[in-house]
């Protein structure tokens, strides 16, 4: 019985030196491919990988893991109102699950977040940048990664995304232009796409009543008119994310030329010459359409081009040749584009 005994351990000990060696290996690699130490939801999302099932690998395709964003919310000019509220009620439940998501009910974060407004105003990049900062894992989903021509397996899906954000919790489930999916319901729908409607919402009907689980759904949609009541019921927490004020034009025109060498009174004084109905997309476009022009006579020169076959120019050396951004490059982009007020 003691040999029995003394092989048992040895064994245990050899098996538990084997999993730390495994352990160490794996985060030597991670740090030598990403310079950082592997985060817990990357871990996570890595350990629990095995157990997914056929459908819920499928919905795996479109996680998109929290090192790998860029868009943090500094980055989004103007909406501090609306950057304080998620700050406070996402960002931090999400940080700290294990006290948001518990056994105390007025601790719980709003489960369903809908951002509305015109296309272009910066819906999309805000929910990237609420899962870079709160270092969980974002799952992206559009109504193309859901469908499928036999009967059945959009539901499969569907539920199978649920599923998965409770794997891989605490996580975000993001679903672009909603409205795609659950406009209101009608008579004439067919029977598939109403199936797909009602399966969606008794779903976030689920994840209203499991308290535990450590998710936010957070959904964008351009047409909050067209959305399902009972929908809208479901994502409590609304925001509208409307075309930027002149401050707002001017925050963002500040973040995309803070290398530019325009002084700040020119760029307000630029901001306010600006269309009311000018999006932050319009602008990021803008600015880059005036690098573009500014650089145009260099990309033609027959010895700059040369010097980019040879590799003896590098992007820092462009940067650097293209010189401060010239503010009637940046005036002609506009008008070309239509921007300015008339």
């Amino acid at each position: 019985m003691e040999e029995l005994k003394s092989a048992v351990y040895r064994l245990m000990v050899t098996m538990l030196i084997s999993l730390v060696m495994c352990a160490i290996q794996y985060v030597a690699t991670y740090y030598s491919e990403h310079g950082t130490l592997p985060s817990w939801s990357t871990l996570s999302l890595s350990a629990t990988s095995e157990d997914y099932t056929t459908y819920e690998s499928e919905i795996a395709a479109n996680v998109v893991k929290p090192e790998t964003i860029v868009e943090r919310l500094r980055d989004i000019g103007g909406l501090s109102r609306v950057k304080e509220d998620i700050r406070a009620n996402v960002l931090v439940p999400l940080q700290h699950p294990d006290i948001f998501f518990g056994a105390v009910e007025s601790l719980h974060p709003p489960r369903g977040i809908l951002l509305h407004g015109p296309p272009g105003t910066g819906k999309t990049m805000l929910a990237r940048a609420i899962a870079a900062e709160a270092k969980c894992p974002f799952i992206a989903l559009s109504l193309s990664a859901l469908e499928n021509k036999w009967y059945g397996e959009t539901s499969k899906l569907l539920g199978a995304t649920f599923s998965l954000a409770r794997k891989m919790q605490p996580c975000i489930l993001f679903f672009d232009e909603i409205d795609g999916m659950i406009r209101t319901r009608g008579d004439q729908d067919q029977s598939a796409v109403y199936g797909l409607k009602t399966e969606f919402l008794s779903h976030m009907d689920g994840i209203q009543t499991t308290q535990h689980d450590a998710f936010i759904v957070i959904a964008c949609t351009n047409c909050v008119g067209s959305l399902d009541p009972a929908i809208k019921r479901r994502l409590p927490q609304q925001y509208k994310i409307d075309f930027p004020n002149n401050n707002e034009r001017t925050a963002i025109l500040r973040l995309h030329l803070k290398k530019s060498g325009l002084s700040p009174v020119i760029i307000e004084e630029f901001a306010s010459s600006l269309n009311p109905n000018v999006t932050g997309s319009d602008i990021r476009e803008l600015v880059k359409a005036a690098w573009a022009s500014q650089r145009k006579k260099l990309m033609m020169s027959t010895q700059f081009l040369s010097k980019i076959k040879s590799g003896r120019m590098s992007a820092k050396s462009i940067e650097s040749i293209t010189g401060k951004l010239k503010l009637h490059n940046l005036m002609q982009a506009a008008q070309e584009k239509k921007l300015m007020e008339s």
